[in-house]
């Protein structure tokens, strides 16, 4: 989303106002392979869970894997739980982090992006 091709800092207004940035890098899925992104949807009403399973790759890096997992759970709305199985590189270039209306949260590996204001519970 970003023109130049790069994760930046947040907020970024070219996200929406309330974003969650699980791994903001350059993920690709390569054809002919077994990456994608996969979801699953469990529960009844008011107990729902949503699984998005990340098995991808990284442009311009053939080799790189990035398996990652994000579950939002219904009763629990301002919760993401996320478990990150394989990164190549542990994410060296990679940012991740949350935006509100107000606040906001990141972390980079990255100096220049090393900055970050705290949220207001």
């Amino acid at each position: 989303m970003n023109p130049s091709g790069r994760n930046g800092r947040i907020p970024d207004n070219t996200f929406p106002q309330n974003s969650a940035m699980i791994f903001w890098d350059d993920l690709y899925i390569t054809k002919g392979t077994s990456q994608g992104i996969f979801y699953q949807l469990s529960g009844s009403t008011g107990a729902r869970v949503l699984d998005v399973e990340y098995n991808v790759g990284k442009f311009g890096v053939p080799h790189a894997k990035y398996h990652f997992q994000v579950t939002y759970q219904q009763r629990l709305p301002n919760v993401l739980m996320v478990k990150y199985f394989e990164i190549y590189d542990s994410g060296k270039l990679a940012t991740v982090g949350i935006q509100g209306r107000k606040y906001y949260f990141y972390f980079s590996f990255l100096p220049q992006l090393s900055s970050r204001r705290p949220l207001d519970h």
